[in-house]
């Protein structure tokens, strides 16, 4: 009899090493790498913090196993894990709350803080409890809010900001994310947070929807509808009303009305254009497009652009067709049909230095080129960038033989000046952006080719974005671009671009959802 209670003391104390084992911090950062990785291991590793005696590992455990089973679409799980949670003997009001908030019942505990009742909204533990299951059961705004009120409660709280950034992550909004992560990149991070950081950048450029080869970030965006107006204070103006939308096959569809100085009326046109983007490798997509314009008897349109991803820096390659009418001032009436024919090829080297060359055609005109570089100094703003100043130096040339029919050209031309780019936003509900420069501009003319005349320009550019809810946001673009008078002209040239829409993005679409779910 005493030998079998002695085995069974000596078994009760072996299971109890086991399990203090499987709960010390190397287990747990273990089991952290395995979710926010989404890694095989995440969900045995989570069961063994589940069962742990800690109450933070068993809390974290909760959330970021949510987190997995969240990326794998499977929401009755989430709800299940509430039950790993013990409910407390004590009689309690505030651990009962706390305890229901687990359960999926989180209103009580959400009224209490915002009404600012004393131990709740001034403890950040509660704060914590609230914050992460408003996640969990996908509350996605409230739940970064209060992220964001118990960072300013804590200083220096790392995991509170890591799991606000993989529940941008969670709710689908790959932008903000990538805001938030380039915002953390700019400090000196801990290991844990730079760790984290990586493995949050990586989860997106394998499961979001960034392009291979591209230097823009993984918009997420499946649905634009936008109000454009071009205006060239010289008498041209397009004005189009556009629907664009991004899924596994990409639609435009566009409506024109196109004013030229010299026609008495404006003329209404209107544009289809078709794509599929065909990702032949992890670092190498293919993008496709066929296009129709209404205008002329040359309808067709179409391009093939190729995307080399080589780790930091990107190459591009391509052939398209376009109509003169929608990427220059419009024509004349009889001329409306133009069709553009480019040969273009690109590089960007880590994201500091883009280069590129194009070769154009418009209908049977002589050919032209045209070579543009951007060289960018100091701290690299890009559309991801959270807040930021940058400066940049543009240079461009075009050498265009022969003047074009209806429009206007130069036999060479130069441009070259200095410019700063600035970025700010909140990380969660806004962002501003734009650039300005200042040019220098050299050009020559049909009559005497070999001289040139410098001329000053300058160009600006703004774009806002309001997010209404994590499904959609508004946004406003607007460009302006001068260029002095030279000796042939009467006045300025002056051209401006206003654009003013609605976006969608992949929180609220099913198919987006999915792709990152597997």
């Amino acid at each position: 009899m005493r030998s079998r209670i002695g085995l069974f003391i000596l078994l009760l104390g072996f299971s109890s090493a086991r399990a203090q084992a499987a709960c010390d911090a190397s287990t747990f950062g273990q089991f952290l790498a395995e979710a926010q990785s989404l890694g095989p291991q995440a969900e045995s590793l989570g069961r063994q913090m589940l069962a742990c005696p800690r109450d933070d590992y068993r809390h974290a455990a909760v959330y970021w196993l949510s987190f997995v089973y969240a990326m794998q679409q499977n929401a009755a799980a989430i709800k299940d894990l509430g039950r790993s949670i013990p409910a407390s003997g004590s009689g309690s009001e505030k651990v009962q709350v706390l305890y229901r908030a687990w359960q999926g019942d989180y209103s009580g505990l959400a009224n209490r803080v915002r009404i600012g009742q004393r131990d709740y909204a001034d403890d950040p533990f509660v704060m914590l409890v609230l914050a992460r299951n408003l996640i969990r059961f996908e509350q996605y705004k409230d739940g970064l809010a209060t992220y964001q009120q118990l960072i300013s409660l804590q200083d220096n709280n790392e995991s509170s900001e890591i799991e606000r950034l993989y529940a941008l992550i969670w709710s689908r909004d790959d932008e903000a994310a990538l805001l938030r992560i380039a915002a953390m990149k700019r400090y000196d991070l801990s290991p844990y947070l730079r760790q984290s950081v990586e493995r949050a950048e990586t989860l997106l450029e394998k499961y979001g929807n960034a392009k291979p080869g591209s230097d823009h970030p993984a918009h997420n965006v499946w649905m634009r509808v936008a109000g454009k107006d071009l205006v060239d204070l010289r008498g041209y103006r397009r004005r189009t009303l556009e629907v664009d939308y991004h899924g596994p096959l990409h639609v435009a569809v566009g409506a024109h009305e196109l004013s030229h100085p010299l026609d008495p009326e404006p003329q209404k046109e209107a544009s289809l254009e078709l794509g599929y983007t065909f990702n032949l490798t992890t670092n190498w997509n293919l993008q496709t497009e066929l296009g129709y314009f209404s205008a002329g008897d040359q309808n067709l349109m179409g391009r093939v652009d190729n995307f080399i991803r080589l780790g930091e820096s990107s190459l591009g390659f391509g052939l398209r067709r376009e109509a003169v009418s929608l990427v220059e001032r419009p024509l004349m009436i009889e001329e409306q049909g133009l069709m553009r024919d480019t040969a273009k090829v690109g590089m960007s080297l880590w994201k500091r230095y883009v280069f590129t060359a194009a070769l154009e055609r418009d209908g049977h005109e002589a050919p032209f080129v045209t070579y543009q570089s951007e060289l960018r100094l100091g701290q690299l703003v890009t559309e991801e960038t959270e807040h930021g100043i940058g400066f940049f130096i543009p240079l461009e040339f075009s050498d265009h033989p022969k003047p074009a029919a209806d429009a206007v050209t130069y036999p060479r031309e130069w441009k070259a000046g200095i410019g700063l780019r600035a970025a700010h936003g909140d990380g969660q509900y806004w962002h501003l952006s734009g650039d300005a420069r200042l040019l220098t501009v050299s050009r020559s003319y049909y009559q005497d080719p070999e001289s040139f005349t410098k001329l000053l320009g300058a160009a600006l550019r703004l774009e806002a974005k309001y997010f209404v809810q994590r499904s959609w946001h508004v946004f406003v673009e607007a460009e302006r671009e001068f260029v002095e008078k030279n000796p042939f002209d009467e006045e300025d040239e002056q051209e401006s671009l206003v654009v003013l829409g609605v976006a969608l993005t992949g929180a609220g679409h099913g198919s987006a959802a999915k792709e990152m779910g597997r």
